[in-house]
């Protein structure tokens, strides 16, 4: 009988361990989901860059700027004055994030 208890007793100890193990697993799932969700949205607003700013400016012109979120604000209404006017306000919004996020000193 008191074999039956003490592995009862080891069993539950083993069950309780492994029970965070299985938390910090599922918890990395969803870590890894939401990175490769935000790198998937990087990846269409860094496209979208390319398409609107970087096939006329160059990717580098814009790059290397290292501007604020108010400096490229700046920059994209003063593009806006120039005729830039295909993109909508969250393209806009987006683009700036990205050049604030990636390639500038944040605000």
């Amino acid at each position: 009988m008191k074999r039956f208890v003490m592995l009862s007793l080891l069993g539950l100890a083993f069950a309780a361990l492994a029970s965070p193990v299985v938390a910090e697993e599922a918890i990395s799932e969803e870590e890894q989901q939401a990175q490769e969700e935000k790198a998937d949205e990087v990846s269409a607003t860094k496209e979208l860059f390319e398409q609107t700013c970087a096939a006329c400016h160059g990717i580098r012109q814009a790059t290397n700027q290292n501007l604020s979120r108010d400096d490229w604000n700046w920059v994209m209404d003063d593009m806006e004055d120039y005729g830039m006017t295909w993109l909508t306000d969250e393209q806009r919004d987006q683009i700036v994030d990205y050049l604030v996020e990636n390639h500038g000193y944040g605000d």
